[in-house]
């Protein structure tokens, strides 16, 4: 073999090996790298692990049966604020004629396209010759009115006094006339109202109510009272059993005598042949120094006034037996458990009980709602919330650890590195 043969092989035995040691540098070098860049990742770069929680499904509080008195001829319901309806006597969905109470749809129109504010009169209306023909009309009809002559004027405020506490039609026909320029613009608008309250089976026909179209429910009517009692202006003038709105007039007297008796603060009558006696009814009834329950109650188609009243009065009393306090959670309930990879599951408990006012016909569902953590969470740490809503009022207490969770260990993470 000559010389230059033999260095060509040794160059190439070189290289052979030169391959093979790099192969296993890196066989065994690749290793530790990845274990390096896996406890940077640990240590610098995982997010923390999530603490999946688990609410427990709490049972609502028992109800208990409440008796009411229904009346013997027409038909009822009793609600309250928040709550929506509470009973019937089996027809909270009859469609019948609401009479006069059709000024409540009145009034809360006028005030939707002409707000004022509590303490405001708004502006100054002046009567023309129409104004004072309705007012001749209703007198001739012998419907309830206010007097007003051409020249006349009353404030907004005044206005809606005179509309809904001795309930005159002619104040109805001139208000409708005043802001929205007839009376069949206003029904055009008023329905649409009635529509977006959800009302779906409530129609106005007229502003007074005098028309037998003018048809609504005993479950819709509570929800039109608690809207008319949210309006300073108009819970302001549904509560008077009297009132002087002009010097020159006198006294007007509230059509609504159920206000005569505790608590009572509203709301209004309507009385028609077709309609029979009717009477939407609230009061604000306490349970405590600080806390009231406003109970609204609509009873429809009575025979006469008098007998509607001292109907509506007796059902107004049994409502009252129906509210109490009730306990919906006792103190230290589990509430949720926070569930831990890496040790136990640990407890989230109520910090106190909840017991609540409210309908005692009703149920009263808790809810809790747990924050989202990261650990370490020491123990008694407050951690959510739990509440109970009864109407418009919400009692709460806030729910705790019952243990300390702390910190994955960095072995877990290691193992658990891509879970």
């Amino acid at each position: 073999m000559m010389p230059t043969d033999m260095y060509t092989a040794r160059n190439k035995q070189g290289d052979g090996v030169s391959k093979k040691s790099i192969i296993l540098v890196v066989l065994f070098w690749l290793p530790i790298v990845m274990l390096i860049v896996a406890i940077g990742y640990v240590l610098f770069f995982q997010p923390p692990h999530e603490i999946e929680v688990s609410v427990v499904d709490l049972p609502a509080s028992e109800t208990q049966e409440v008796q009411l008195s229904w009346p013997d001829d027409g038909i009822a319901a009793i609600g309250a604020a928040g709550y929506g309806l509470l009973a019937d006597d089996g027809n909270a969905d009859e469609q019948v004629p609401i009479a006069s109470i059709a000024k409540l749809f009145t009034a809360l129109a006028v005030l939707e396209e002409k707000p004022i504010g509590e303490g405001e009169d708004g502006e100054t209306i002046v009567f023309g010759q129409t104004d004072e023909q309705y007012y001749a009309d209703t007198v001739a009809e012998n419907g309830s009115s206010y007097p007003v002559n051409a020249g006349d004027s009353l404030t907004q405020r005044e206005a809606l006094q005179a509309l809904l506490i001795p309930s005159a039609n002619n104040i109805a026909e001139s208000l409708v006339d005043w802001v929205f320029g007839s009376e069949e613009a206003y029904l055009t608008y008023v329905n649409e109202m009635v529509a977006e309250m959800g009302l779906e089976q409530t129609v106005i026909a007229d502003a007074s109510g005098m028309s037998p179209g003018s048809v609504s429910t005993p479950r819709e009517l509570i929800t039109v009272a608690e809207k008319v009692l949210e309006q300073p202006v108009l819970a302001e003038a549904v509560r008077q059993p009297q009132l002087t709105i002009d010097p020159s007039v006198g006294n007007v007297f509230n059509t609504n005598q159920l206000l005569q008796e505790q608590f009572v603060i509203g709301v209004k009558t309507g009385t028609t042949d077709e309609a029979g006696a009717n009477l939407v009814f609230a009061a604000e009834y306490p349970l405590t120094e600080d806390i009231s329950e406003t109970i609204i109650g609509v009873t429809l188609g009575q025979s006469e006034r008098e007998v509607n009243t001292n109907a509506s009065n007796q059902l107004l009393l049994d409502a009252y037996a129906g509210f109490g306090f009730i306990e919906v959670v006792e103190e230290n309930t589990v509430v949720a458990r926070y569930e831990v990879p890496w040790g136990q599951d640990v407890d989230i408990v109520s910090f106190g009980g909840i017991t609540v006012g409210g309908w005692l016909g009703a149920e009263h569902t808790p809810e809790v709602v747990i924050d989202a953590i990261e650990p370490p969470i020491g123990l008694n740490e407050e951690v959510g919330v739990l509440e109970v809503e009864s109407g418009n009022r919400a009692s709460s207490v806030p729910v705790a650890t019952t243990d300390v969770i702390g910190e994955p260990s960095f072995f877990w993470r290691l193992l658990n590195i891509f879970n």
